[in-house]
Parts: structure tokens; C-alpha cells; sequence
């Protein structure tokens, strides 16, 4: 059903970067600026440390991200564009550097949670690459709060990663009804992984357009998301600042 990205779809892709490079880098800054002024923050509040006010803000602002992405393959899906296959280049097993002949992974990073965490879909950062149209209606008009709310089934709700330092959760299956409880209220989710990305800050930046190895500075991966860079450069700033957004889920 799924099918990966073609030549002709690169070649677009290609395109609206440098019909929309301006556009692109005005927003990256912005967010970016943003970031740096919530972390720098003093919010005064007696009964709070600064820094858990901080990574809260922070974790809204990504899920605000979060939800653009989200938004646009539910678009994807409204045109019947069954074709389309959301891929999230923060999961990919590696990322290949054809100048320098090199393999960028952070795969052997992956692991099982050693306890469950309760990941609540309706406040944190999701993407749910939902891709038909009936299943999505049958999801949004059975699932929720004043009908039946959101239930995590581990026989359909699998395969999931949760992305550190970002606290992004990608869906891996269940597509729907996550996508459902991403819009519902206290939809508990637990995530099947942990993969930790600190390590690829080293060898791999985003630059308002495209991911690039830093080494040489070759493009590795433009995504038609610029909101899923956008989201690694603030991963960027919460590790060069000390900021651990897993405390949330152990608060």
C-alpha cells in the first residue's frame, strides 16, 4: 500500500526548496530564537524549578510542530493520495553520505523501555502516518471521550518508538485510532521503544531546509516536513543545555 519515495517525488521536493528557501529558513530562525528564549527563561514561579517550566514549553512547542506534520498527512489522506508514505528520516536505520562514503546510524541506540511508560497521545508530541480515508472516519467517530475512549491494545498498537531527547512518539502501527487519540483526551499510549538520536548532533545538523553530514556538509535528506528539523535543532539545544524531557513521564 506504502510506497517509498520516488525519483520524480525527490525532484519536487527539490523544487519547493528553492521556491520556498526564504520561507523555510524565516520560519527555522523564528522557532529557533523561540527555543532559545524559553531555556533562557526566568519564570519566577516559587513552587516550580525554572527548568521543569522550561521543558514543558519546550515539549509544547514541539508537539505544536508535531501536529503541523500530522496535519499534513491527514491532508495527504483528504486527497485520497493512497500513495503517500510518511517517512520519518529520525527513524531511519541510517543515513548514507555518498562523498565521503560514509554510514550514519543510531540504530545499536534502541531499546525496550525497562518500564512501562504512560505516554499520554493528547498532550506530547505524535505523528501517526495514517494513509485511508474510511479507517480514519471509522476512528475519529468511534473513538473519544463521549463515545469510547481512546484503549491501548498491545495486539495493534506495536512497533512503536519513542524519539530522545525530543520526546516524539512515531506510531508504528494502530495508525487510526492513534491519530484519533492524538485529538482525543487522556489517551494513554506505551511505547514499544526508546531510541536515543543524541549521538547523530555529532556527525549530522539541519539547516532551516535539509539534514546534511556535517563532516563534509553534503545533503543526506531533504524532508517535505521542515517541522521534523525544526523539532532535532530544539533536541540539539535541549542537550547543549542540560534539559531532559523524560522527566516529564516521571514527575
Amino acid at each position: 500500500m506504502k510506497k517509498h519515495t520516488s525519483y520524480k517525488t525527490k525532484a519536487k521536493q527539490t523544487f519547493y526548496d528553492m521556491v520556498y528557501k526564504k520561507k523555510y529558513l524565516i520560519r527555522y530562525k523564528n522557532y529557533i530564537s523561540f527555543s532559545k528564549k524559553i531555556m533562557s527563561y526566568s519564570f519566577n514561579n516559587l513552587l516550580i524549578p525554572d527548568n521543569l517550566t522550561r521543558i514543558n514549553a519546550i515539549n509544547k512547542l514541539i508537539r505544536i510542530l508535531s501536529l503541523n506534520i500530522q496535519e499534513n498527512i491527514i491532508s495527504h489522506v483528504l486527497n485520497s493520495e493512497y500513495s503517500y508514505f510518511f517517512e520519518s528520516v529520525l527513524t531511519k536505520p541510517e543515513l548514507y553520505c555518498c562523498k565521503c562514503n560514509t554510514s550514519i546510524s543510531c540504530s545499536y541506540n534502541i531499546y525496550r523501555p525497562e518500564r512501562p511508560i504512560s505516554f499520554d497521545l493528547s498532550i506530547n508530541p505524535v505523528i501517526s502516518p495514517c494513509w485511508n480515508s474510511d479507517r480514519l472516519i471509522c476512528a475519529l467517530g468511534n473513538i473519544g471521550s463521549h463515545i469510547r475512549p481512546f484503549s491501548f491494545d498491545k495486539l495493534n498498537h506495536f512497533s512503536s518508538i519513542l524519539i530522545m531527547p525530543i520526546n516524539l512518539l512515531i506510531i508504528g502501527n494502530g495508525f487510526h485510532s492513534s491519530t484519533s487519540g492524538i485529538y482525543d483526551t487522556n489517551a494513554i499510549y506505551y511505547p514499544e521503544y526508546i531510541l536515543d538520536i543524541s549521538n547523530w548532533y555529532k556527525t549530522i545538523h539541519f539547516n532551516g531546509i535539509a539534514f546534511y553530514h556535517s563532516a563534509c556538509n553534503r545533503l543526506l535528506y531533504s524532508p517535505e516536513q521542515k517541522e521534523i528539523g525544526i523539532i532535532y535543532e530544539i533536541g540539539r539545544l535541549l542537550i547543549e543545555n542540560n534539559l531532559n524531557l523524560m522527566e516529564l513521564h516521571i514527575i
